[in-house]
C-alpha cells in the first residue's frame, strides 16, 4: 500500500504503509503541492500552486505529463472512474475537463459560484454520475448529466472552511475542514449522517478500498494542520467510522495534502506493465499516458526522485 503526502516544501513524499515507512520523496513542481490523487494503484495525479498537473506512474514513479493551461495555482484535480477524463479547478475559478485519451483540455467552465469564491476541491462519485464542488464553507453536488448551467442537486453550508471532500460511495460523501471534525453528508438528502470530532484541523481526505478474503475495507486518510495523517475505518452501510492509531509521523514541512493507493497487483500484472507499458487491458484514459511517454521526447522540466538519500535524475518528459 502507498500513502504519498504533498507539502509546502514542493516535494511529494511516498510512505509504505504496511512498513510505516518513507520510500522517496517525488520533486517536479515548482510551488506548493495542493492536491494529489490516485487511479487504482498505478498511477498518481497531482497538483501545484505553480498551475500544472503531473502524471505519474507509481511502478518507477516517472513523470509521464504535465498538464498545463491554468492561469493560476491548481487547487485539485478529479480522475473520473474511467480513467479517461479529468476535472482540475484553479484559483483563476475555472473548472477545466481533461481529455486523458489525447492529452488535451476538452472544456472550460466557471461554475456559478459567490463572487469572491473559489473551487477549493472537485471530486467523482466512484459511478462516475455526480461529482462535487468545495468552494469556501460549501459544498455542492452536481449530477454528470446536466447540461447548460449546472445546478446543485445537493449542498450543504457552515460557517467554517470546508479544505476536503471525499465520496465514500455514490450515497455519502465525507468532508472536513477548519472546525477539525469529520463529517458525513447522504447524499440524496444534504442530511449529516455522522460526525466525528477532531483535535486539528483537517486539511485533506483520501479513501482506499481493498478486497481482503471478499470483505471490503474502506480506509479513510485525513492530514491534519499538525502535520500528522489520522486514518479512519469505514464500516458498514451507514458508514460508521472507527478512528484508527495514527499511522505515520508528522512532517517537517506543513501537510497541504494526502494520497492513498492500496496496491492490488500480483506478479504477472507488474510484469504485463514492464514489457507493455499499459497495466490495464482497456485503452486509452491515464493508463496510456504510459506509451505515450515512451515515445514522446518532448521538452518539461526534469523530475528528480530523492530514495533512501540519493538522488536520481530522470530524463525530460512530455509537456502537454
Amino acid at each position: 500500500e502507498n500513502l504519498a503526502t504533498g507539502g509546502d516544501d514542493e516535494y511529494i513524499k511516498v510512505y509504505n504503509l504496511k512498513t510505516r515507512k518513507e520510500k522517496g520523496e517525488l520533486l517536479q513542481h515548482q510551488g506548493s503541492i495542493t492536491s494529489l490523487t490516485f487511479y487504482k494503484s498505478s498511477h498518481l495525479m497531482s497538483t501545484s500552486q505553480d498551475s500544472t498537473v503531473c502524471i505519474w506512474r507509481t511502478l518507477n514513479w516517472m513523470c509521464l505529463h504535465v498538464l498545463g493551461g491554468h492561469k493560476d495555482a491548481v487547487t485539485s484535480v478529479a480522475i473520473h472512474p474511467s480513467g479517461k477524463m479529468a476535472f482540475s479547478s484553479s484559483l483563476d475559478r475555472t473548472l477545466r475537463l481533461w481529455n486523458l485519451v489525447e492529452g488535451r483540455c476538452a472544456y472550460i467552465t466557471k461554475p456559478a459560484l459567490p463572487k469572491t469564491a473559489v473551487i477549493d476541491r472537485v471530486e467523482w462519485s466512484p459511478s462516475g454520475s455526480i461529482y462535487a464542488l468545495v468552494a469556501g464553507g460549501t459544498l455542492q453536488l452536481y449530477e454528470a448529466t446536466q447540461t447548460g448551467k449546472p445546478v446543485p442537486c445537493a449542498s450543504h453550508s457552515q460557517p467554517r472552511r470546508i479544505n476536503a471532500a471525499k465520496f465514500l460511495t455514490d450515497r455519502a460523501i465525507a468532508f472536513a475542514g477548519d472546525d477539525c471534525a469529520l463529517q458525513i453528508l447522504e447524499v440524496s438528502t444534504g442530511k449529516i449522517l455522522q460526525r466525528v470530532e477532531g483535535k486539528s484541523r483537517i486539511k485533506d481526505l483520501s479513501l482506499a478500498v481493498a478486497d481482503e478474503g471478499g470483505e471490503l475495507r474502506s480506509l479513510l486518510s485525513a492530514a491534519t494542520s499538525t502535520g500528522e495523517i489520522v486514518l479512519f475505518e469505514i464500516t458498514g452501510e451507514d458508514c460508521e467510522t472507527r478512528t484508527m492509531t495514527p499511522a505515520l509521523p508528522g512532517s517537517s514541512s506543513r501537510l497541504t495534502c494526502v494520497a492513498v493507493a492500496w496496491t492490488d497487483l500480483d506478479q504477472d500484472d507488474v510484469q504485463g506493465d514492464v514489457q507493455g507499458g499499459v497495466l490495464d487491458v482497456e485503452e486509452g484514459g491515464i493508463e496510456g499516458a504510459d506509451e505515450a511517454a515512451e515515445s514522446d521526447r518532448g521538452v518539461s522540466a526534469e523530475a528528480e526522485v530523492k530514495a533512501n538519500g540519493s538522488t536520481k535524475k530522470k530524463r525530460k518528459y512530455p509537456r502537454i
